[in-house]
């Protein structure tokens, strides 16, 4: 089976900081061949600060 994903370009500073975290947790098998693209199917994202009623 064939998987495609879109790819969205953020800072760098936010890719090291995601990166730093999936690889901490053992998601290795996330990271293309060069480790410049993550494929995060199934991974969410939540920001830490407090979350705020509109």
């Amino acid at each position: 089976m064939t998987r495609t994903y879109v790819i969205l370009e953020i800072s760098s500073v936010a890719f090291l900081e995601i990166a730093l975290r999936l690889r901490e947790a053992g998601y290795d098998h996330a990271f293309d061949e060069d480790g410049t693209v993550i494929d995060m199917h199934g991974i969410a994202l939540r920001s830490e600060e407090e979350r705020k009623s509109p």
